[in-house]
């Protein structure tokens, strides 16, 4: 049935010019990592059609339209909503060549973690439970932030491997611990997917992580 979905909306997208707006809200480090610099392509071939990224902490609503679409890195738990599983993402320590160098070489490593604030996040906890007796060196609230700290050879960041692949000089750090992985789920409304623009988006965002 998803197969002959998918060719009934590749049909109609051949036909009809595809126009409006869809509002997607995702994680900064997705939306600044890996999903905007390949929103050109698909803009360029639908000139009527315009995306409106939002990324916020918080869960945006879709029932009360705050949003079209979302990717979210675990599978929603209540709620009338048309999901799909995306892409599982994948996580490791990472940190500058020198600074890897170092720690095999024998050298105590420090952590880059986050900040109090988000101490909820599936990550953080983790990191709270497994590296509770090291010293992290700095904390944030944002991926990017960390994983440019660690870029500059301070400390281990405990990164998606999506996420890592940004910073060429950073490279994992093996450590005698197994790092668990993130499901991504893709979000809409039951109603909504029947437009053709959101279906568009929505296809189009699977596509992004086939084989990440």
């Amino acid at each position: 049935m998803e197969t002959a979905a998918s060719a009934v909306f590749e049909q109609l997208n051949q036909r009809v010019d595809i126009s409006g707006l869809v509002r997607i809200t995702m994680t900064r480090s997705l939306a600044d990592a890996f999903v905007s610099e390949h929103l050109g392509g698909l803009l360029a071939k639908h000139p009527g059609l315009s995306v409106e990224i939002i990324t916020e902490s918080r869960n945006l609503s879709l029932a009360h339209r705050e949003a079209d679409l979302a990717l979210r890195q675990g599978r929603p738990e209540k709620g009338e909503l048309t999901i799909r599983r995306i892409a599982t993402l994948t996580y490791g320590f990472y940190a500058h060549t020198s600074y890897c160098a170092r720690v095999e070489a024998g050298e105590t490593p420090v952590f880059i973690g986050f900040d109090d604030d988000n101490a909820s996040l599936p990550e953080a906890e983790w990191a709270a439970r497994h590296l509770s007796n090291d010293r992290f060196v700095m904390r944030s609230n944002s991926h990017l932030s960390q994983a440019a700290f660690a870029s500059g050879g301070y400390g281990v960041a405990l990164l998606s491997d999506l996420l890592a692949r940004r910073w060429p000089n950073l490279v994992s750090l093996k450590m005698p611990l197994d790092v668990p992985s993130r499901e991504l789920w893709l979000v809409m409304k039951p109603n909504i997917v029947r437009s053709p623009r959101v279906r568009l988006v929505a296809d189009f965002l699977s596509g992004l992580f086939v084989g990440k």
